[in-house]
């Protein structure tokens, strides 16, 4: 619950549980994700339900418990940001960002002088969910992970561009053509 997981990242972080307000993390990272998907991701992130290889290992020993890539322990911190195939995928959209992007930022979103960034939030969710994804592909067929992500960045930026996105889903494309073009 709610408790176990505002203790688990009080020591994953080295912070007291007090500073972790999780309902203000869950509004900012699940109810203003531009996409359920991307919010309902955030949510088993925030508290840690997050499937990944080694956890479904102690219920099915036919998945895996380390990575397909370099063979370490498949954990959520690994999946989506210490495996060797990632973390440069992350310094890249850092360099183009302009900000350092930590596993702390992930999981609880950017904030800079008391204002949230919406679109760097949603925008790291996207790349974030699109890592776990190809973990999910990856156990039915081999999968690239770069084209995998260019093709999530190139679905937001024609949804915006033909005006097919919600009203809430603000993609900046010019973020998305930044990222683009660094991978």
């Amino acid at each position: 619950g709610k408790l176990n997981s505002i203790s688990y990242w009080a020591r994953t972080f080295n912070m007291k549980m007090s500073d972790i307000p999780l309902v203000q993390y869950m509004s900012k990272k699940v109810v203003s994700c531009y996409e359920t998907k991307l919010g309902e991701f955030n949510y088993k992130l925030l508290t840690n339900i997050l499937l990944c290889g080694q956890l479904v290992h102690k219920w099915n020993k036919n998945v895996s418990n380390s990575c397909i890539t370099c063979n370490e322990t498949h954990n959520v911190f690994h999946m989506i940001y210490d495996c060797k195939n990632i973390k440069p995928i992350w310094l890249k959209v850092g360099r183009v960002l302009h900000i350092d992007i930590s596993w702390k930022k992930i999981i609880f979103g950017f904030l800079q002088d008391g204002r949230v960034y919406i679109d760097i939030c949603n925008l790291i969710s996207l790349i974030a969910f699109t890592f776990y994804k190809a973990w999910l592909i990856s156990n039915e067929r081999d999968v690239n992970v770069i084209y995998l992500l260019k093709y999530e960045l190139e679905t937001r930026k024609s949804m915006v561009e033909k005006g097919n996105c919600l009203k809430r889903a603000k993609w900046n494309i010019r973020m998305l053509e930044q990222i683009l073009n660094e991978l």
